[in-house]
């Protein structure tokens, strides 16, 4: 498995790779009210740490989704309790035809999609009535068009990562076209430069220790792409939002 995940995982003190880890899940479930019926799909749901923080809060019944097969078997070690399945979020109608979902959401997962305006439209195929959805991710005020702050142009051994955020002057559209109500955008700039200046200090002063357990490249790659997303946070490039919206029956 990823030693980034990994690194990521115990920086946070908790399997998460989300900003925020739980102030940021506190934040996002505030939208919607609990109903111990309904079923959750975490879309990107990673090591599960996410989904485990969840399940017990009264929501309903949480399942994970994510296409990376290592972190998936690592979920299912630690939360054995939770389904996990392999799964792209562009083809859950297929794995998930027979069943329905109350809510979808996504925690920093959603902008490394490769097509999101399909994603939402297969939220929309398996979306029971009234369903919601919570997608907190990066975002921006017009389209992106720069590279990944985590890609390592020195080596060509690593592939770059998709860095797609939302689209703040055009989401409401795309969210209609896909079956989709725009409920609410919260802004959570402010609040990402907080977690991210965090997160960077906590990595210097743990370097030695970080080095040793998860090796240099490891952690040189994620503190240089953390110092980038940093600098676009600062200049207003990127952002942070949760995106709140409600399935049109």
């Amino acid at each position: 498995m990823s030693n980034r995940k990994l690194l990521l995982a115990h920086i946070r003190n908790g399997r998460y790779a989300h900003a925020g880890e739980e102030e940021a899940i506190d934040l996002t479930m505030t939208l919607i009210k609990k109903n111990p019926q309904h079923t959750l799909l975490d879309v990107g749901c990673g090591l599960g740490g996410t989904a485990n923080y969840i399940e017990p809060q009264g929501f309903g019944k949480v399942i994970g989704i994510d296409v990376d097969k290592e972190v998936l078997e690592q979920a299912k070690t630690f939360y054995p309790n939770i389904p996990f399945y392999l799964c792209d979020a562009n083809a859950l109608y297929t794995f998930f035809k027979d069943q329905k979902f109350n809510v979808f959401y996504s925690f920093n997962a959603f902008f490394c999609f490769k097509d999101q305006t399909n994603c939402l439209k297969q939220f929309s195929e398996v979306a029971e009535k009234n369903a919601e959805l919570l997608i907190f991710d990066y975002s921006s005020p017009k389209l992106f068009l720069g590279k990944s702050p985590f890609i390592d142009e020195k080596s060509e051994s690593r592939s770059a990562l998709l860095f797609s955020p939302i689209e703040l002057s055009t989401i409401e559209t795309t969210l209609n076209q896909t079956q989709w109500q725009l409920m609410n955008i919260i802004n959570l700039n402010d609040k990402y430069k907080l977690w991210y200046r965090s997160l960077i200090s906590k990595m210097k002063s743990e370097k030695l220790e970080l080095i040793e357990r998860f090796g240099k490249t490891t952690f040189d790659d994620l503190y240089t792409g953390y110092m980038r997303l940093m600098e676009l946070l600062d200049k207003g490039i990127v952002g942070g939002s949760i995106i709140h919206a409600k399935h049109k029956d």
